[in-house]
Formats: structure tokens, sequence, C-alpha cells
């Protein structure tokens, strides 16, 4: 499904978005409480795979691999990657399929 300009541009703003709070977070673990190692940056390595390639598998990849890090992380900081979470979710509803008007 090709996406218009605009829903593309959006898709790569929500990836920005989940990519900047990514690494806020992966910093402020790393460097604030001195915890953790290079997992806490893979989810911002594949926010950043949604700014340079936004299609649906990445963007789901993105989702997977975010959620992943807040299961096993649960009991920890992982609670904080829900934050970058919610704009990919929110970038996969934008490949939601629209009703054709003229059918509606």
């Amino acid at each position: 499904m090709a996406l218009s300009h605009a829903r593309t541009t959006h898709v790569r703003r929500l990836g920005g978005i989940a990519f900047v709070l990514a690494t806020l977070i992966a910093l402020a673990v790393r460097l604030g409480l001195n915890d953790g190692g290079w997992p806490l940056f893979v989810p911002a390595f594949v926010s950043a795979g949604v700014i340079a390639w936004p299609i649906r598998p990445m963007v789901i990849v993105a989702i997977v691999v975010t959620a992943g890090l807040l299961i096993l992380g649960s009991m920890t900081v992982g609670l904080l990657y829900g934050f970058p979470l919610v704009p990919l979710i929110f970038a996969l509803a934008t490949f939601r399929t629209q009703p054709d008007p003229t059918t509606a």
C-alpha cells in the first residue's frame, strides 16, 4: 500500500518522537543510574529505522522490539519504554485503510 507524502511525513514524525524518547530514556538509565548496557539503545535504533523506512513492517518490528524491552525490564526501568511505544502505535494506525467516500 503506497502512502501519500503527508502520511509518510506523519509516520516519520512519530518515529522521530519515539527515537528522541527512547534515546533520552536510554541515556538517563545508562549515564544517570549507571545501569544496563547496549540493549537500552535498541529501541532507539529501531525507531531510527522507522524514520529511514516508514513502512508497516518496520513500524511493527519497532513496536515488538520496544514492547519486548518493556516486558523484559518491567520490574526496573523497562516500564519507561512505554513512552516511546505510544508514538509507534500511532504510527501503525496511520497505515489503516481509509473507506472509499463514494461507497460509504
